[in-house]
């Protein structure tokens, strides 16, 4: 009787006979018959409404086909199903292909770790903002889900951010409990992590990204000046900038201008507007200057040993300066420095390894 429908052979007469006929079949007391006719429908591109809709509030193994291939399902029916329907629907929803963005955002409102679990994995999902927000927020504590979100390459850089927070301070947990460090270490240590794992994502990120992320940093009491020294040593210029736009509520365009402006008072200036503290802005006034120049003389900064080549060039300029006027940056750059010479190591050693594998092949 379905392929007879989907085959559109009939006239309307015998359609409508046809129609009333599989409409019957919804009260088979076999769930096998009713199944069978789900099977049917879910392949066929104009099923009848109404028995799409009776068969998807069936018991699950009769309305499962259709939950999870049935592209005649409109996106108010899923969401309906969504609000409506047990785990095991929503399960079956959330692996359909091309699912649309409203009953993404039902299933992370309302589903349950399962769903949103297949949910997060399903790549031919355009989840939203907003959805990734909630998910975050429901799950962000749930450490396979965590995981999942991390996974993605479309979640927002400030939510990717705040679910490495969460990461870190499970981490640190573990770690006291189990006194591997002490906590003031393990805080050190998960904290410098957490920074360096930040600077990684801009390097992809674009603009607006990145404004996000400096608003979050914000938010979380995380935009810390040493944050802000660690970026410039990756060359991550942009970065600070956005970072003293929103601190010192001055346009962006405005404090790229300043920062390459070489008078010193006018930077001190944008620094102090921005509650930078006093005692480094030397040192970060000389880290500044020297971005700017390794970036005209060509260095390219995704390149770990153009970076370790910068924070030598930093370290060189700090030795002419009394040691009160850069303290503080001049140990936190020594310490970035040993990391980018450590990445820089790693670096070389995997392009030697690949230069070695492809002349054995």
């Amino acid at each position: 009787m379905v392929r007879a429908f989907e085959a559109g052979e009939l006239d309307e007469f015998g359609a409508e006979e046809l129609v009333r006929g599989l409409t019957l079949v919804l009260d088979d007391p076999d769930a096998t018959v009713r199944r069978v006719l789900a099977e049917g429908l879910a392949k066929t591109g104009f099923p009848p409404t109404h028995i799409v809709q009776c068969l998807c509030r069936d018991n699950f193994d009769v309305a499962r086909p259709l939950l999870e291939d049935c592209l005649a399902l409109a996106e108010f029916d899923l969401v309906d199903l969504v609000g409506e329907g047990t785990e095991a629907v929503r399960r079956a929803i959330a692996v359909r292909i091309n699912l649309q963005q409203s009953v993404a955002a039902a299933l992370a409102e309302v589903g349950e770790e399962g769903p949103c679990l297949v949910l997060i994995e399903n790549e031919n999902v355009d989840i939203a903002d907003i959805s990734f927000v909630r998910l975050a927020e429901r799950f962000g504590d749930n450490p396979e889900l965590r995981a999942a979100l991390l996974a993605r390459a479309d979640i927002p850089i400030d939510i990717r951010h705040a679910l490495l927070s969460k990461l870190s301070d499970a981490l640190g947990s573990l770690i006291t409990v189990q006194q591997w460090m002490t906590p003031d270490r393990a805080r050190l240590v998960l904290r410098e992590a957490c920074e360096k794992a930040t600077i990684e994502f801009t390097e992809t990120a674009n603009d607006a990204e990145q404004r996000a992320l400096v608003a979050h940093l914000s938010l979380s009491g995380k935009l810390t000046p040493g944050l802000l020294m660690r970026a410039l040593s990756a060359g991550n210029l942009h970065l600070v900038a956005e970072s003293l736009a929103l601190l010192s509520a001055l346009p962006v365009k405005r404090v790229n201008r300043l920062l390459h402006d070489r008078r010193a008072t006018t930077m001190f200036a944008l620094f102090a507007s921005a509650g930078l503290p006093k005692a480094i802005h030397y040192g970060f006034r000389l880290s500044v200057r020297t971005v700017i120049e390794c970036r005209k003389e060509g260095f390219d900064f995704s390149s770990k040993s153009d970076r370790l080549r910068l924070v030598e060039r930093m370290l060189t300029t700090y030795q002419d300066f009394a040691p009160e006027d850069i303290s503080y940056l001049y140990g936190l750059l020594t310490k970035l420095g040993n990391d980018a010479a450590r990445e820089d190591a790693r670096e070389r050693i995997d392009l030697e390894q690949l230069e070695i594998e492809s002349h054995a092949a």
